[in-house]
């Protein structure tokens, strides 16, 4: 896509700003493989966190995380915070990965799509011993040291070379350089973050997220220190949590029983071809979704009750 060729820098890596479970080491190095050569706090001015998405399995993960303009999202209440989340500098490729492997399986005119915005970094509530203000240099000869992430040690130790030792350095000085005078305040901009919001369109304002995806989205605002405030904030959200009865362990079984075989191949198809597979998508959500939507409303909703919020 063109908007991410626009703010690759000359090393080939961009600036991921990620808000939802790829907060999450668990989640971005442990299932996607993605592991980041840099790692803030951060926030996106302008962007609220809503989860209105519909999940593809209702009464198991009945809405996931997007980002929608301030202002625009008439459910959320006037005094919501901007969108937190953990800016990631990272490789163009597994940036494409990461946009391979959300829901949408990269197609922009079906799925998430990319969007380049400022973001600012929060280093206040970072501990002193996270806030590297230089990196070792770079090994000479073709393979580099490894080193940590500037400021989270969540994930592990990633390969650099000596241009982007230098980039992360000058970066991480800023951040020393900025904020109040008594150098407190750990704060920089980078005014091309890469990060992924859905079409409005296509969300639901009532759905809500399930308990398993508010955990990934707590752990990682305490993983990379995001503020307090903010952390306050995810932990009033509410989430799906619906009670442990047998009627809606059956309501669960059945949609497990039907979305399986309509996703299954979809993902596996998109393990397979990667952005290629985008057609899967497209033909397997288009025929998927309103089967499961159907039977959900028709023949499941009446007698287990409401499953997205």
């Amino acid at each position: 896509m063109q908007v991410i060729e626009d703010n690759t820098d000359a090393d080939g890596n961009v600036w991921y700003f990620a808000y939802g479970s790829n907060m999450n080491c668990k989640v971005l190095s442990g299932r996607r493989k993605v592991f980041p050569l840099a790692s803030y706090p951060a926030r996106l001015d302008g962007w609220n966190l809503t989860f209105h998405i519909p999940g593809p399995l209702k009464y198991i993960e009945p809405g996931m995380g997007t980002i929608e303009p301030a202002g625009s999202c008439p459910s959320l209440p006037p005094n919501t915070p901007p969108v937190h989340g953990v800016l990631h500098y990272i490789t163009q490729a597994d940036y494409i990965q990461i946009v391979r492997t959300e829901g949408g399986g990269g197609d922009p005119d079906f799925g998430y799509y990319t969007v380049a915005a400022p973001a600012e970094v929060i280093l206040d509530e970072v501990p002193a011993n996270q806030q590297a203000d230089e990196l070792p240099e770079a090994e000479a000869g073709p393979q580099p040291r490894a080193v940590v992430p500037v400021v989270s040690s969540v994930f592990p130790p990633v390969r650099m070379s000596a241009g982007t030792q230098r980039t992360i350095m000058e970066a991480s000085k800023a951040a020393i350089g900025l904020g109040s005078g008594d150098g407190t305040a750990r704060r920089f901009v980078v005014p091309n973050a890469l990060t992924l919001t859905f079409r409005e369109k296509d969300l639901k304002h009532h759905v809500t997220c399930s308990r398993r995806y508010w955990g990934l989205l707590c752990e990682g605002a305490r993983e990379h220190h995001l503020p307090k405030l903010y952390q306050s904030h995810l932990a009033t959200l509410r989430f799906y949590d619906p009670p442990n009865t047998l009627r809606l362990r059956l309501a669960r079984f059945l949609m497990m029983l039907l979305g399986v075989p309509i996703f299954m191949p979809i993902l596996f198809s998109n393990y397979l071809f990667g952005g290629r597979a985008r057609f899967v998508w497209r033909w397997g959500l288009a025929i998927g979704a309103p089967i499961l939507e159907t039977w959900y409303r028709y023949f499941i909703k009446p007698w287990a009750g409401d499953g997205e919020c």
